[in-house]
């Protein structure tokens, strides 16, 4: 939501995961631990909060990663030449449900991409309101930019995402956050 008790726990839950983040506390664990400190303010709001923490060693590639709510984030493999959209994995999919914490363990690799982005993303819709961006789009987008580098997938994204809004504004908040191992 956009109102101040919304920025209110959104700011608790920043300061919490920052504060109790270590190298020895999984994503799961960070965020059951997390809501489990914010449980009172988060009964008190009107609106679902969302929350996707990344734990990634630069040196190995080694990942892990959890969500409290959808898992948008697609893995493109360049070995495989493939794309994973974790949302629809099994454990992608527990996680949409909310009730179950979680952690997805994988490796990235040179020329892997890994690409996170928010839900306002696939509620972006048509100008005429009856087609949603959805996920098929943005692999189709990060498909015919795995050649450029980070920023530019995020701007070619968003190029796109505001081209098929017909240039009209979003009505969410719209965030890509784009890694590439070299």
């Amino acid at each position: 939501g956009y109102d101040a008790a919304s920025s209110y726990a959104g700011a608790a839950m920043r300061t919490l995961v920052k504060s109790l983040s270590s190298k020895k506390i999984v994503p799961s664990a960070l965020i059951e631990l997390t809501v489990s400190k914010l449980d009172r303010i988060l009964e008190e709001l009107n609106s679902l909060i969302y929350m996707t923490i990344f734990q990634i060693e630069p040196k190995t590639g080694k990942a892990r990663l959890s969500s409290l709510g959808r898992l948008n984030t697609i893995l493109y493999k360049a070995q495989k030449k493939g794309f994973i959209v974790l949302n629809k994995t099994s454990i992608g999919n527990d996680l949409a449900k909310r009730n179950v914490f979680k952690d997805i363990s994988f490796v990235i690799e040179p020329g892997d991409i890994l690409l996170f982005y928010s839900n306002g993303v696939s509620e972006v819709s048509s100008e005429n309101g009856k087609i949603a961006y959805g996920e098929s789009r943005i692999v189709e987008c990060l498909n015919e930019n795995l050649g450029e580098t980070s920023m530019d997938i995020v701007h070619a994204l968003i190029e796109s995402l505001s081209g098929f809004a017909n240039h009209s504004g979003f009505d969410y908040d719209v965030m890509f956050i784009s890694i590439r191992k070299t």
